[in-house]
């Protein structure tokens, strides 16, 4: 029972972290937003590291089940995992908000499997 409680609140903090947290990086992380708001050279990358914060907020948001499983003492794959996760959300999300290749739709059933991945490596490896 302490596992799906897990799983569940890493569902739930996903939830949390991409749709109510997100805030103004929601819109910070598309390169249009700069280009209509901020059209100066000297802004024209700052999307990137909006999408990265973004990401990293996520990434601890559905890893603090873990975090709070291993009381605060996490071993090294975590930090591996927790990289991994920042990378394929950053790409995920680039995809859906500034290429537009995906839909919200496929933009959240990347983020369900990257929380399956997260948690199944939680439970071969803990």
């Amino acid at each position: 029972m302490k596992d799906a409680s897990i799983f569940l609140c890493m569902l739930f903090l996903h939830i949390v972290d991409d749709f109510k947290m997100q805030g103004i990086l929601a819109s910070f992380k598309q390169k249009s937003w700069w280009v209509e708001n901020s059209p100066e050279e000297l802004y024209k990358y700052d999307w990137i590291i909006s999408l990265v914060m973004h990401c990293i907020s996520w990434s601890f948001c559905i890893m603090f089940p873990i975090m709070v499983w291993y009381r605060f003492a996490i071993p090294l794959w975590f930090l591996f995992v927790f990289v991994i996760n920042v990378v394929i959300h950053c790409i995920i999300d680039h995809l859906k908000a500034n290429s537009q290749k995906i839909n919200l739709v496929a933009d959240q059933l990347c983020h369900i499997i990257q929380i399956i991945f997260t948690f199944t490596v939680f439970l071969l490896l803990r």
